[in-house]
């Protein structure tokens, strides 16, 4: 019997190592905003661990502008990028939401509408389609994930001493070919609130990682790569002591060339 605990205790042990993960950003919640003459586009994004997933994190991203606003849940593993689940839920003149399931040979998409029932539960939604996505390739090589996954993975890119590296987004039912590589540092000009230490403004240093997208395989829809609004060769700009995400710079429509700014920051507890 004591051998048996002995084994048995060995073996929790084992797997706990086993899912030892990637450390997570020191940031927990980052919002950013984006200012134009008829509106304010609003995006807040939060990161955490799942707890009994694994490996596994939970990304959230909320976005708002005028009277749309849309809701991301992605879970993604800590260590490769490879998405697991996402749901997308968009409020707005219409109501939908759509979940993806990542399998291992396709992905699961279904998308479900209230049809006049908006009282009703998410998950009590009737089904309006159901379908498998296959994958242009390995899914693994490079790993499939969400364009909203490299605002993490971007980081740990810019950590590392690699050149570039490589990522296939899945979209809606498209997928693009990724590629993250080192653009110019540059001066940006910041003004944010970090809770606990108030307003922070002035001038900070920032590594660029440039986010380059290329169709993979057939296209079913339109062109619909993008991050956070925007699209075309996206640079994010990272405080090079911090780690923190200070700005995005793409393109988006109706404005062209344009910015998207930190405007708040949570840090994450340390034990």
């Amino acid at each position: 019997m004591e051998i048996r605990k002995l084994l048995g205790c060995l073996l929790t042990l084992f797997c706990s190592a086993a899912y030892t993960s990637e450390p997570l950003p020191a940031w927990q919640g980052l919002a950013f905003e984006q200012h134009t003459l008829w509106a304010t586009a609003q995006s807040v994004i939060s990161l955490d661990a799942r707890p009994g997933a694994g490996d596994n994190w939970q990304l959230t991203v909320s976005s708002s502008v005028a009277r749309s606003s849309e809701e991301i849940i992605l879970s993604f593993s800590a260590d490769t990028g490879r998405a697991a689940r996402r749901t997308r839920l968009s409020r707005g003149k219409d109501q939908r939401v759509k979940t993806y399931v990542y399998g291992e040979d396709a992905i699961g998409r279904e998308r479900r509408e209230p049809t006049g029932q908006r009282e009703l539960p998410q998950s009590e939604w009737p089904l309006s389609s159901e379908r498998e996505i296959i994958y242009p390739g390995d899914p693994n090589q490079p790993p499939v994930t969400t364009s909203y996954a490299l605002t993490v993975l971007a980081d740990r890119f810019r950590q590392s001493g690699e050149s570039s590296t490589q990522y296939v987004v899945h979209t809606d039912l498209n997928f693009y070919r990724v590629t993250l590589s080192r653009g110019e540092s540059k001066v940006i000009d910041v003004d944010y609130t970090l809770q606990g230490d108030g307003q922070i403004s002035g001038k900070r240093r920032a590594d660029c990682i440039l986010v380059r997208a290329v169709p993979e395989g057939p296209q079913e829809d339109k062109a619909d790569f993008s991050l956070l609004g925007l699209g075309g060769e996206i640079s994010l700009y990272y405080d090079k002591e911090s780690g923190l995400l200070l700005q995005l710079r793409g393109v988006a429509p109706r404005l062209g060339k344009t910015s998207i700014d930190l405007t708040a920051a949570t840090l994450r507890d340390t034990p």
